[in-house]
């Protein structure tokens, strides 16, 4: 009987110290629940929550900004683009129908010239009731020199065609007629230099 008494009060005692140790974490010393730590969990996890969204917010702020940029830039490439072709081909035109206008207006003025040489030869011979070719124009050399500086050219020559059977017709009239040599020479003050006679064939 005494050593079941004993048994009992080991049980109660080791029961007594294992109780303390045994409570929830949750609970405090009177035994209820613990809602410092609960609000504690509840705020950590809202800041949570709150720290992600900021960083979601962040995220489409950058991104709205990037999107904005590429499409700012891209328009600005293809407009600027635009307008810069548009504004050499407006340029490009504009030059090409201007050098249109000058080369035509010189290339007339070189025809008038060579016209107007062309008309006073003939006149001459219809005056002087020969033909051609078999006509020496008068100062030539002079008449030429006012050509020569309206269309820039370096030289202005005639050359009369000799049909077959005017090849010693020709040569003789050369030779008769070659004093225009010398007169061209001596307006160019070249009068040092021989040309030499007029070759008797061809």
């Amino acid at each position: 009987m005494n050593d079941d008494d004993s048994d009992f009060d080991d049980i109660s005692e080791f029961s007594q110290e294992e109780e303390p140790s045994g409570r929830d974490s949750d609970t405090d010393d009177s035994g209820h629940p613990n809602n410092k730590k609960k609000k504690k969990s509840k705020s950590e996890e809202i800041g949570t929550k709150e720290s992600k969204s900021v960083f979601r917010a962040k995220m489409m702020v950058y991104l709205v900004l990037i999107i904005s940029c590429v499409t700012a830039s891209t328009l600005t490439y293809f407009f600027t683009s635009d307008q810069e072709e548009d504004d050499f081909e407006d340029d490009f035109k504009t030059f090409a129908d201007e050098i249109s206008r000058v080369a035509k207006a010189d290339l007339e003025s070189k025809f008038a010239v060579a016209e107007g040489l062309s008309i006073a030869t003939t006149s001459f011979a219809e005056e002087k009731g020969v033909a051609f070719p078999l006509v020496t124009m008068p100062d030539w050399e002079r008449r030429t020199q006012k050509a020569l500086e309206m269309t820039g050219a370096d030289l202005i020559v005639m050359s009369p065609l000799v049909d077959f059977g005017m090849e010693s017709e020709w040569l003789s009239y050369s030779q008769v007629e070659s004093g225009w040599i010398h007169e061209g020479l001596e307006v160019q003050g070249l009068t040092h230099i021989n040309p030499g006679a007029v070759p008797a064939f061809l």
